[in-house]
């Protein structure tokens, strides 16, 4: 699913919003000593790195660069064991689905309980004025599931969730080391 609905997103979107400024994603490169990203077409992919762990916020498209990309900033896709996922749409678990490369294949996925929901079809999310229901998510990475308020740690790196829905009903937003909000596509302007 993946492969097909990350093609049909860049060429939709690109017709779409050609010219109308909606999304305006950072450049490729580190944003500060902590965070950097990588960019794929209207998105980001965020690494927040402390001591020897990186942490990947949403996996991305299933992108064919995003290797490369990554390579770019000194980070080694293999290294990666830890992703925080906001929500469930394919440029957000895009690298991570069934038929990805398997960059990640040996990470654990962050989602919240409400959001995994929609990767297990239990529940099913409709899009374009309830005409048109999102495929199904096939993912087989190790999950833990998370609630709004909880705090955890990932090799000393303090992680705090709180969900917002509103883009989808189990959307997750993260602050890191209580200095770093990942909010996903919760912020539209």
């Amino acid at each position: 699913m993946s492969k097909k609905a990350t093609e049909f997103q860049r060429k939709a979107m690109s017709w779409m919003y050609r010219g109308k400024e909606i999304f305006k994603p950072l450049n490729t490169g580190w944003i500060d000593e902590n965070v950097a990203c990588v960019r794929e077409w209207v998105a980001n992919i965020f690494f927040y790195r402390k001591g020897d762990t990186t942490i990947m916020v949403d996996a991305g498209y299933n992108y064919d660069r995003l290797a490369e990309k990554m390579g770019w900033l000194g980070i080694d896709p293999s290294s990666i064991r830890h992703i925080l996922i906001t929500h469930q749409d394919t440029d957000h678990v895009g690298a991570v689905e069934a038929d990805s490369p398997g960059l990640f294949q040996n990470a654990k996925l962050y989602i919240g309980e409400i959001e995994n929901r929609y990767l297990t079809g239990e529940a099913h999310r409709k899009v374009i004025y309830r005409l048109y229901k999102l495929p199904q998510v096939t993912i087989h990475n190790e999950k833990q599931l998370l609630h709004d308020g909880e705090v955890f740690d990932i090799d000393g790196i303090r992680i705090e969730c709180f969900l917002v829905p509103g883009h989808t009903w189990g959307h997750m937003v993260y602050l890191v080391d209580d200095k770093y909000l990942f909010t996903g596509d919760t912020l539209w302007f």
